[in-house]
């Protein structure tokens, strides 16, 4: 059975990033995943721009969304990979899959003045041909990493906040509007990882008969030396066996869950200082 995949929210003060090599080979094998459609599809590399976009990025998310990571120790992370849409140039091949309009892009798929909340259409074909191949593509790259010996984290919480999101780093892309979806995000030394009891008890016996399978959630049984708010750690380095935090340990482990700033934030136009004005977009297929 393949390695479980585990979802890190903290890392230690000497984590170190996966190589440049493992990041391509991860990345390649990624994007060579089935899709209906790779029209509008990125994968931003904020570590590879120029400055300490990383650390700019990290801020935002604990400031502008509600991700539920250690907001003292997920700096320590320095690689993200983040999966976006961005509207088409002219001369994509733009007969061979759903193309939409940059006016969708420009203040988010369901929240702008041009959405799909209220065309099923577009809204199924997004959920078909976009949504379900960005979560394979993203789960593969999360996959290979983890092989590669880094503790992996996956989080879609910057899709709640696209216009906050071009607001801060819109000039990375070309002056084009895009919708953050899904990010990963890797690291040497996880010093803080969600293991629900629920998702422990899964096993073969749970799999193994009936039509229809329902997990048990039953709360009743949870022992009470379970990780503190289901948070972990490694035992050592061959990173086999997990250790329950306790009260005590997160403390130990510096971690702190992300404050509320996050509430009630959410950038309009022309409600800050770096937000985009109308003129200043760049022209695509409207």
């Amino acid at each position: 059975m393949p390695a479980l995949l585990h979802q890190t929210v903290g890392f230690a003060d000497d984590n170190e990033n996966p190589t440049e090599a493992h990041i391509n080979e991860a990345l390649e094998a990624a994007l060579k995943m089935p899709a209906a459609s790779r029209l509008h599809n990125r994968v931003w590399l904020p570590h590879r721009e120029e400055g300490d976009v990383v650390s700019q990025f990290w801020t935002w998310l604990e400031e502008r969304t509600h991700a539920a990571t250690c907001k003292n120790t997920i700096t320590n992370c320095g690689h993200i990979a983040l999966w976006v849409i961005q509207p088409e140039d002219d001369d994509a091949p733009l007969g061979w899959y759903p193309n939409y309009p940059q006016g969708y892009f420009e203040g988010g798929l369901f929240t702008g003045p041009q959405n799909f909340s209220e065309e099923p259409v577009l809204l199924n074909d997004f959920f078909r041909n976009y949504s379900m191949g960005i979560a394979i593509s993203a789960m593969k790259y999360a996959e290979v990493l983890s092989g590669l010996g880094y503790d992996v984290g996956f989080l879609s919480v910057p899709s709640v906040a696209p216009v906050s999101f071009n607001s801060h780093f819109g000039q990375y892309f070309s002056k084009q509007p895009v919708v953050p979806m899904l990010m990963i995000y890797a690291g040497t030394k996880g010093n803080a990882i969600k293991h629900s009891y629920h998702r422990n008890k899964i096993s073969n016996t749970t799999v193994e008969t009936g039509s229809v399978i329902k997990l048990d959630l039953n709360q009743s049984d949870i022992p009470s030396n379970w990780g503190y708010k289901n948070l972990h750690y490694w035992e050592d380095d061959t990173r086999s066996t997990l250790l329950p935090h306790t009260a005590n340990t997160v403390v130990d482990f510096n971690y702190c869950k992300r404050s509320n700033n996050f509430q009630e934030v959410e950038i309009s136009p022309g409600g800050d200082d770096y937000w985009a004005t109308a003129d200043w977009w760049t022209g695509g297929n409207n």
